[in-house]
């Protein structure tokens, strides 16, 4: 298989994405190995796998977010994934809300600024 050639993360939060993303394919990849196919993973495999994958997600989910468009994102890879049924889901949503919170709060001392050097 080639090696495919990625740009690295422009932020933080997009290497935790990408972990997270990595984790999952990861997962997905030992599932379907040939040596597999058609058989469950060991239980061993199994619980290395969704640590690992578990972990990274809640690692991505509780970075606060740098922007609107990473906020969107996190948003919708927590409705994806159904957040809502993790046990990290109301820290996890803590966090969110905390992320939407300072993201506004920028924005509003952004216009402020804005009018007042308008003035």
């Amino acid at each position: 298989m080639a090696e495919i050639e990625a740009a690295p993360p422009k932020s933080e939060s997009e290497r935790l994405y990408a972990a997270w993303r990595c984790a999952a394919a990861r997962w997905e990849l030992a599932l379907y190995d040939p040596s597999n196919l058609g058989e469950d993973l060991e239980d061993e495999a199994e619980t290395r796998h969704l640590d690992e994958t578990h972990g990274a997600f809640v690692a991505y989910m509780l970075h606060p977010a740098c922007d609107l468009m990473e906020l969107s994102r996190k948003l919708r890879v927590f409705h994806q994934e159904d957040g809502r049924g993790l046990t990290d889901a109301p820290r996890i949503l803590e966090a969110l809300a905390k992320d939407a919170g300072a993201l506004a709060f920028e924005d509003a001392c952004r216009d402020a600024r804005m009018k007042a050097n308008a003035a």
